[in-house]
């Protein structure tokens, strides 16, 4: 689970790891559903992270344990649940009629294809076993960390397919009186009208009165089976078009607000205010990790370089890296400079760059300064380099990757290349493809 804007090379982050900000305070992160493994983005905290990645598929929690090269990154074998009057009610507020359930999964092209294909989505993607045995044990999240007193969690990633505000409503205690930091939950936008039903708007309110505010959300559209729409990739999931069904959305504690700690009556340490900026770098959110630094400049300043932090998270402007103070002086100047008129044209924005700039001071300090600039450039690209390498190692890591690659095994084997089925299944791929434009 992660959304088009994660940062898999987020420089505060490795800047921030890399001074021992973290050593004593390792980052936590509670995994629900962890099949495939952590996921790659987290690993820039290196050994600064302790994770737990909960599963119910038993072949892939030992699979996972078998190939983990960090000894502080585990996986259980078990399936995290909500209160047992919860899990008691959960198959009978399902139920159509009683509840208006609105639920149109079940009549997506997604579910047809699977149908035709006589596939097994569980044990082709998540079960790499092909046994699809599933754990006895059952916990809640505040039964496994009452018993764990010197683990502060600071993040929790859900994604059970089905039970999302179960588990939830299972760590009611952890998410009410500990500082946890923000959670990614994947939710549903239909089903029962229930208080307890696995909905969007029960997660959305259950979260927003602990403290939590939504930040971002990834929506994925599936069309009926009736009229199927082009696939989104070489899977049968989500298409290109058609109704909202699901999405995963990211939660985070807005301490950036003045009034956010007396408005909830909680304190955040410096070390939690500093990885709640890791966070919002991590999602694509640097401006939100900015506000929080110049915010929190009074408790931070004694831990770390505000200035150098803030211009980390600092863009480019007109294609040339600026410091904070200077972005932000240049917006206070020219505001129309960040219209999409203008800065989809770089020239304005590197007149305004011009106009601070001072004078030559001769012409081997001009070389000197090329040379310079060269080599931050050098570095730059080395850094995007390691983090598109990063993002395609999380991509073959990934469900969606493991599901394509499932289907093209079974694609192979049911229509193989050279053969009359297989000229057939590629002229209707072919058709089904958008047009380059």
């Amino acid at each position: 689970m992660a959304t088009s804007r994660v940062r898999y090379n987020p420089p505060l982050t490795r800047h921030l790891v890399s001074q021992s900000v973290f050593v004593d305070h390792p980052f936590t992160l509670i995994d629900v559903g962890a099949s495939g493994g952590i996921e790659q983005h987290w690993l820039v905290f290196a050994k600064n992270l302790l994770a737990f990645g909960f599963e119910p598929l038993v072949a892939e929690v030992e699979r996972l344990n078998r190939l983990e090269k960090h000894s502080n990154i585990s996986y259980i074998a078990a399936k995290l649940t909500g209160p047992s009057k919860m899990a008691e009610e959960h198959d009978r507020i399902v139920e159509k009629i009683q509840h208006k359930n609105n639920q149109p999964f079940p009549r997506t092209s997604a579910v047809r294809a699977m149908s035709l294909l006589a596939m097994d989505y569980a044990k082709s993607v998540f079960d790499p076993s092909g046994t699809g045995a599933m754990t006895d044990e059952s916990i809640t999240l505040d039964k496994f960390l009452s018993g764990k007193s010197d683990v502060d969690v600071d993040f929790i990633k859900i994604d059970t397919d089905g039970y999302d505000y179960d588990v939830l409503c299972g760590g009611d205690v952890v998410l009410t009186k500990s500082p946890i930091l923000g959670l990614f939950v994947e939710c549903q936008f239909h089903g029962s009208v229930h208080q307890d039903a696995n909905l969007f708007s029960n997660i959305d309110r259950f979260l927003r009165s602990r403290g939590y505010s939504l930040f971002d959300i990834e929506v994925y559209r599936y069309s009926r089976g009736t009229l199927p729409k082009p696939f989104f990739y070489d899977i049968t999931a989500q298409t290109v078009e058609g109704q909202v069904l699901w999405g995963d959305a990211l939660y985070l504690r807005d301490a950036g607000d003045p009034d956010y700690e007396k408005m909830w009556a909680i304190q955040l340490s410096p070390q939690k205010l500093l990885k709640l900026a890791c966070l919002f770098e991590i999602y694509g959110l640097e401006d939100c990790a900015a506000e929080l630094l110049e915010g929190k400049r009074r408790e931070l300043e004694n831990f770390v370089d505000i200035e150098q932090c803030l211009n980390l998270l600092t863009p480019e402007l007109g294609g040339k890296k600026v410091v904070f103070r200077d972005y932000v002086r240049r917006f206070e100047k020219n505001v129309s400079d960040w219209f999409p008129s203008h800065y989809n044209s770089q020239a304005s924005l590197e007149t305004v760059a011009s106009q601070e700039r001072p004078e030559p001071e001769g012409e081997r300090v001009i070389l000197e300064r090329d040379l310079e600039a060269q080599k931050r450039e050098i570095a730059r690209l080395r850094e995007q380099l390691q983090g598109w390498q990063t993002h395609w190692r999380s991509v073959e890591n990934s469900a969606g990757w493991r599901l394509l690659s499932a289907w093209r095994r079974a694609r192979d084997r049911l229509a193989p290349q050279g053969t009359r089925r297989r000229r057939f299944y590629d002229s209707v791929i072919r058709r089904l493809r958008p047009v380059p434009r």
